[in-house]
Parts: C-alpha cells; sequence; structure tokens
C-alpha cells in the first residue's frame, strides 16, 4: 500500500509532529510519501524510507491544487491523508477523477476554524467527495452531518516521549506554557491571572516558549501587570520535552483547540497541567478535573489565579496531580493508536467502512 501524507510546512505543530511520526511507522511496512505546500526546513525527523516532496510553491490555491494533483498522477498512493482544513479541501479536489482515496484529519475546532467563509463553503461542498474522516474528539465528529459521520473515526495523537518516567520531585517552581503567540491561545490570560498571586509566591516565574505575532503585546500587558520580571518569553524549541521534565506547572489557556499536543507531552513529562476546558473535547479527553489535572472555563481570569493559588501553595497536591497526569503514557500509547490508523486507512482503501 501506498500512503500520501498533505500538509502545508514543517514549522511547529501538532499537526506536522503526528504526519512525520505516522509517516516513520508507516514506512517500516508501506511505501510512504508526505507532501508540504510551502518550503521549509524539516522541523520533525523523518525516516530515510520517507519520500519528502517539500514545497509545492503554490502561486494561489488553484495553483496548489494543480500541483498537488500531478504529485497524485505521478506518486499514484492508494490513499491520501490531508491534514488542516484548506489542504483537506485541495486533497479532495486533487484527487477527483483518480483511483486514490482520500481521508480528511480535522485537526481543530470545526466550527471555529477555519475562519473563512469561503473555505467554510468549500468545506461543506468537497467533504461529500472524501472516503474517510478522521477526527480527534467526540465534539469535532459530532458538528459535521451524519453521512460523514458514519463514514469517519475517532483518533487521539499518540504520544512519543522518552520510556523513563520523569522525576516529578526537586523541579523548579516555574510555570510554563508551549504554544504559537497567537489570540487563539489566549496567553494574556496566565500573565494577568498569575499577576493576581505572584506577590504571595516571589519564587515562581513563567516561561513561555513560542512564536507569533502576539509576543510584543504579550510583554507589554506583563509590564502593566507589574511582573515583566516574571515572565521570560522564549522561542520554540526542539528540546520543549526537557524543559518540562525540569519544570512544575504547564498552563494551556487556549480558546480553542484539537487535541493539544503540548498538554499531552506536559502531562506524560510528569507535570501539574491546568488548561481550559475549551472546545472541540481535547483538554477534557486528556483530563479528569482535579484527578489528574485541572480544568477551568475558558477566559476565566479569576477561577485561572484561584487554581494557581491552590497548585504553588500546595506542593502534596501539586505532586500527586504530577504522579496522576503520567499515566496518559497509557491512554496515548503510541503503538495501539498507529493500529487504530492502520485499521481505519486499510479499511478505506478496501473499501470495507
Amino acid at each position: 500500500m501506498k500512503i500520501m501524507f498533505f500538509t502545508g510546512g514543517f514549522e511547529y505543530g501538532g499537526a506536522q509532529r503526528v504526519i512525520c511520526n505516522l509517516a516513520n511507522v508507516f514506512s517500516d511496512t508501506d511505501d510512504t510519501v508526505v507532501v508540504m505546500a510551502s518550503y521549509a526546513p524539516p522541523t520533525y525527523q523523518l525516516n530515510d524510507k520517507v519520500k519528502l516532496i517539500n514545497g509545492l510553491k503554490w502561486k494561489n490555491y488553484l495553483d496548489g491544487i494543480i500541483k498537488l494533483r500531478n504529485c497524485i498522477l505521478s506518486e499514484k498512493p492508494d490513499v491520501l491523508i490531508g491534514f488542516a482544513v484548506q489542504y483537506n479541501i485541495a486533497s479532495c479536489l486533487a484527487a477527483l477523477g483518480t483511483k486514490t482515496k482520500v481521508i480528511v484529519s480535522e485537526r481543530n475546532d470545526p466550527k471555529r476554524m477555519p475562519k473563512q467563509k469561503s473555505l467554510k463553503m468549500l468545506r461543506f461542498i468537497t467533504y461529500r467527495f472524501a472516503d474517510g474522516f478522521v477526527f480527534q474528539t467526540e465534539d469535532a465528529q459530532r458538528y459535521f452531518a451524519s453521512s460523514i459521520i458514519k463514514r469517519s473515526t475517532i483518533i487521539a495523537n499518540p504520544l512519543y516521549l522518552k520510556d523513563s518516567i520523569p522525576e516529578i520531585k526537586g523541579r523548579k517552581k516555574r510555570i510554563i506554557t508551549a504554544s504559537r503567540y497567537v489570540p487563539q491561545k489566549n496567553l494574556g490570560l496566565l500573565i494577568k491571572s498569575f499577576s493576581r498571586v505572584s506577590a504571595k509566591f516571589p519564587d515562581w516565574s513563567i516561561d513561555m516558549y513560542g512564536d507569533g505575532d502576539e509576543i510584543d503585546n504579550l510583554r507589554n500587558l506583563a509590564k502593566e501587570c507589574g511582573i515583566i520580571d516574571k515572565v521570560r518569553f522564549n522561542h520554540a524549541t526542539k528540546k520543549i520535552h526537557e524543559v518540562m521534565r525540569e519544570n512544575s506547572v504547564f498552563v494551556l489557556t487556549s480558546e480553542f483547540e484539537g487535541m493539544p499536543n503540548s498538554l499531552m507531552e506536559a502531562m506524560g513529562e510528569g507535570m501539574t497541567c491546568v488548561s481550559t476546558d475549551c472546545p472541540c473535547g481535547g483538554p477534557r479527553f486528556l483530563i479528569e478535573n482535579d484527578v489528574n489535572g485541572f480544568l477551568f472555563p475558558v477566559g476565566d481570569e479569576k477561577k485561572l489565579s484561584i487554581l494557581l493559588d491552590e497548585i504553588l501553595g500546595n506542593e502534596t497536591k501539586r505532586l500527586m496531580m504530577a504522579k496522576r497526569a503520567i499515566s496518559i503514557r497509557e491512554k496515548l500509547n503510541p503503538e495501539s493508536i498507529m493500529i487504530e490508523w492502520k485499521h481505519y486507512i486499510r479499511s478505506i482503501v478496501n473499501g470495507k467502512y
């Protein structure tokens, strides 16, 4: 079987990481091709067995669809798997009239993304041409029509971590985030909430990791809140797992998410995790509130500050939550999730779904 994956570029991101992991696993038994719409140096490592077509150099959307179609006609994959809405749409159109089956993978909240009305309309029109659909949560799946739901499956992201279980004691008194500096992530909420309790916990600080246009606004907010000396802004790093193993608390403040990889990884690396209970249900799938982490309503600055006060001031509870969070490794075991992907892909290719 020949499998082709298609998405945007190799920048840091959950979808890109999942594609690379899937491609590496499938390359052991199948011909595997990864196609990137835009050229960028690989952020995540691909095996030598994986053929990479890095950068279609789109002039416009129609040009991109034509170039993707040429890739399909040249490579003749049995199945094309798109990741993210605009690339799913292109996959559906580019494969029309070929023998290649199409699976689209929704990676975010379908109610919120895409923002453009034109893409929402194109999604509505083109998804009828897809053969299969992979969702990360039940909430995302329920957004679509029954004709799509009956051809779909729900598969969580696999969690790839070092085999060793991390030590949870003796970590730095730091809160970290790992996300793009964009409005969706609402990182200002953490700055404002922490400013409410920072005087009570002078040994604690925040380290943010990411890139994006909001960084200057976030710096200014930290100054306004009087905690600029307590917040460090770092670029995205390939060593985020090492960072997680060194620090104590992870906070996700997003307004919406798919299945947040950073939250999964923070739990697996033994951090005490706090997240918004945001659509479309990814954090709720990972965290059982007050059992292996904490959930709070989207945008609730006061509730987050109350949780921070409780977590930073109670080491016993913090360590208990961190210990329980590590069990996410079993729930998101890569071998089990790869088997789910393989079974679903083969069922679509063989027309059995």
